[in-house]
C-alpha cells in the first residue's frame, strides 16, 4: 500500500523540479529561452511569422525601386487590416501608390510568404 504513494511523491517532486528549472531558465536567461521557444514554435508551425510588414511600391518605378516597408506589425491579421486603409496621402510614400502587400518574415529578415497583394487603381491614389 505504501509503494504507490512513494511513486506519486517522486513523480510530483520531479515535475516541480522540472517546472522550477523552466521558470529559472526564463528568469535568468530570457534571450536563450526566447530562442528555444521560437525554435519550438517554428517546428510546430513553420509558417508562423516573427513579424509582418506592410510594404508598398509606387506606380512610378523611378521613385521607389522595389518593395519598401511602410509599417511593421506582429500578426498577419493586423497587416491585412492596415492594407484596407487609404495610404494615398501617407508622407512616407514618395509619389502615387502602385501596390500594397503583406509579407511575413522571420527575425533574420528571411521571407516566409507573401500573404496578400493589393493593386491600387490609378485614380484611387
Amino acid at each position: 500500500m505504501g509503494q504507490p504513494m512513494r511513486h506519486n511523491t517522486t513523480l510530483i517532486t520531479m515535475l516541480v523540479a522540472f517546472g522550477g528549472m523552466i521558470i529559472g531558465l526564463f528568469v535568468l536567461f530570457p534571450g536563450e529561452a526566447s530562442l528555444i521557444t521560437g525554435s519550438v514554435r517554428r517546428m510546430i508551425d513553420p509558417k508562423r511569422p516573427d513579424l509582418v510588414r506592410l510594404e508598398y511600391i509606387t506606380s512610378n518605378p523611378e521613385l521607389s525601386r522595389g518593395w519598401r516597408t511602410l509599417r511593421v506589425v506582429e500578426r498577419p491579421e493586423q497587416c491585412l487590416q492596415l492594407m484596407e486603409h487609404n495610404h494615398a496621402h501617407d508622407p512616407q510614400i514618395p509619389g502615387p501608390l502602385g501596390s500594397l502587400r503583406c509579407v511575413s518574415y522571420r527575425k533574420n529578415d528571411e521571407m516566409i510568404e507573401v500573404l496578400q497583394v493589393r493593386r491600387i487603381a490609378p485614380d484611387a491614389g
